[in-house]
């Protein structure tokens, strides 16, 4: 869950939980690859140039281990295979 405002995080939670049913519920879904830019928002630097990129509050990297995890778990008992990939390069 992601944004600047309460209101902003609550709404990226509600589209996530919506997301998250889709996925669970469609049998023909295998396999769900994540593609997470997650770690800059933990450290608000770009990933090879360690320029800061973004501002505000960072995330905590316990938090959104556990709300991945989580994630992961709940398509896990829909017998989905998932896969991260953490380092996009923009």
């Amino acid at each position: 869950m992601t944004g600047s405002t309460q209101e902003e995080r609550k709404l990226c939670d509600e589209q996530t939980s919506q997301l998250l049913n889709i996925l669970k519920n469609k049998a023909d879904i295998k396999v769900v690859l994540f593609f997470s830019r997650g770690p800059i928002y933990i450290t608000h630097t770009e990933l090879l140039s360690d320029e800061k990129i973004l501002e505000g509050p960072r995330n905590n990297y316990v938090d959104y281990q556990r709300g991945l995890q989580k994630t992961i778990d709940e398509l896990k008992k829909s017998e989905k295979k998932c896969f991260i990939l953490l380092k996009i390069l923009s």
